[in-house]
């Protein structure tokens, strides 16, 4: 009986390799030894995790058989595994796979440990996305995430980001105001395709029968002077200079005509003059889509709905 231990022994040992594993070394950890919070069949998932560095050997044996893992602290499982759940970790070539990153570390409730926020992107009205690093990854493995999933992960991280953009946003000085400039065939165009766009839409004011009708046909009202409205295109603030198109004379009296028929008598005062550059100050009370009429004692010629700065 016991030479044929003896024997059973020198057999075994003749296939016996030591346990390659020490302390310091990276090893990947059999992915059935961890207790993950996923509802994902494990088919779909990996194999083993990792690498994570060994802390120290664990029993009497220097060589094993158990040892003590650096896992991740978001995953709840004993640090211990035996040596047939390790395998060693083998760093690649460089060259091998250029630009590989390293394996992502594993889910603990739907999320993973995000280290730190770098920086941010926006497109349009889509999320603003944030770009962020991993604990249990590489520094330079890197990973866009939407705002709910960061803000979800790593509330302290997403709340202490946004704090220090909107503060840095809010010392940037305003964009300066832009100006268009408009060749001048194309800007002939636009004004002609404006004013008959405008002439369509109060022609009402100047029809047979109209209040106007008989000031017109007796020849005491300029007809072609009465007609030249403007239209506010967008939002105006107070002290706001606007330039408009226009190559005709509007007579004062035929303005104030204008405006009385349009507003009626309580708002005739919103008729105003030009400045001595040409440019009309708005005086706050004026919207989108709203006519206004402008009397002008000269010809100018400047950009259409500009909003310049004083």
């Amino acid at each position: 009986m016991q030479e044929a231990q003896v024997r059973m022994q020198q057999q075994a040992n003749r296939h016996h390799v030591p346990c390659p594993i020490r302390a310091g070394d990276l090893v990947w950890v059999c992915a059935e030894e961890l207790a993950l919070e996923q509802e994902v069949s494990r088919k779909l998932l990996p194999k083993w995790f990792g690498p994570w560095p060994v802390a120290s050997a664990a029993g009497d044996e220097p060589d094993g058989p158990s040892f003590v893992i650096n896992i991740p602290p978001h995953l709840t499982v004993h640090p211990v595994f035996h040596a047939s759940k390790l395998a060693t970790y083998t760093l690649a070539k460089s060259d091998d796979f250029p630009g590989r990153r390293s394996q992502d570390p594993p889910f603990m409730d739907g999320h993973q440990e995000v280290d730190r926020a770098i920086t941010d992107r926006k497109y349009g009205s889509k999320p603003r996305q944030y770009k962020v690093s991993f604990k249990a990854c590489d520094r330079d493995y890197t990973r866009w995430i939407s705002g709910a999933k960061l803000k979800a992960s790593a509330p302290l991280i997403y709340a202490h980001y946004e704090k220090q953009r909107l503060a840095q946003e809010a010392s940037r000085p305003a964009p300066p105001t832009r100006t268009m400039d408009m060749p001048e065939k194309k800007k002939e165009s636009h004004v002609r395709a404006h004013k008959a766009a405008l002439r369509r839409k109060y022609r009402s004011l100047f029809d047979e029968g109209s209040s106007l009708w008989g000031e017109i046909r007796n020849g005491t009202y300029d007809f072609d002077l009465g007609r030249r409205y403007y239209e506010i295109l967008g939002t105006i603030a107070k002290g706001d200079l606007i330039a408009w198109y226009d190559k005709n004379i509007m007579s004062e009296m035929s303005a104030r005509k204008i405006a009385i028929q349009i507003w009626g008598k309580e708002h005739k005062d919103k008729i105003v003059s030009l400045d001595e550059d040409g440019l009309w100050e708005a005086d706050g009370t004026e919207e989108p889509g709203q006519t206004v009429v402008i009397r002008d004692q000269r010809l100018f010629q400047t950009g259409l709905s500009i909003v310049c700065a004083k």
